[in-house]
């Protein structure tokens, strides 16, 4: 009975001990910036940033989220790190009809989806230099999907207030070590 105890009591301290962390991760850093967010954690002793802006609606008890949109910079396996555009969408969107997207009253474009998670489905873009531009200059970002059993297609606005400052700080993080 002595050696289970002994046991017991080896296996217990072991559990108490301190372990060594597999990824050291720092709390993770937020900042507004009036309508959008940037939020930056370091892993490995790597900086990563995301910008983004979350918009749902309440329905009764529950608030539904309608989409969220985020700015980061992406490894795109050719030219580098590159900011990317991410639109996160419901579950239950019609994957064949993709989002439509455009700021303010500029050209739509249409984006396919990408993939489909427990959370949403999604789909990315990386960033040309005008369409930042548009977003810095913009007013909102217009993004229409269309969702299972609804006739009308869903129509998201997304401001764009803040953006600017927020893109900034986080090309400044970017690009520092």
């Amino acid at each position: 009975m002595l050696r289970i105890l002994t046991v017991l009591t080896i296996f217990t301290l072991f559990l108490l001990a301190p372990q060594p962390a597999a990824a050291a991760a720092a709390e993770p850093t937020a900042q507004d910036f009036d309508d959008w967010r940037l939020v930056c954690e370091t892993v490995d002793k790597e900086k990563r940033c995301r910008a983004f802006q979350r918009l749902s609606i309440k329905q009764g008890e529950k608030t539904q989220v309608m989409l969220i949109a985020s700015i980061g910079y992406v490894d795109d396996g050719k030219a580098g790190r590159v900011p990317t555009l991410r639109l996160s969408t419901p579950l239950g969107v019609v994957l064949p009809a993709g989002l439509a997207v455009n700021v303010d009253q500029g050209e739509k474009e249409n984006l396919p989806f990408h993939i489909c998670l427990l959370d949403g489905c999604m789909t990315e873009i990386g960033l040309s230099d005008k369409g930042i531009s548009d977003m810095k200059k913009g007013r909102k970002m217009n993004v229409t999907y269309r969702a299972a059993g609804i006739k009308q297609p869903v129509a998201v606005q997304i401001s764009l207030k803040g953006f600017t400052a927020a893109y900034n700080e986080l090309a400044k993080n970017e690009s520092s070590p």
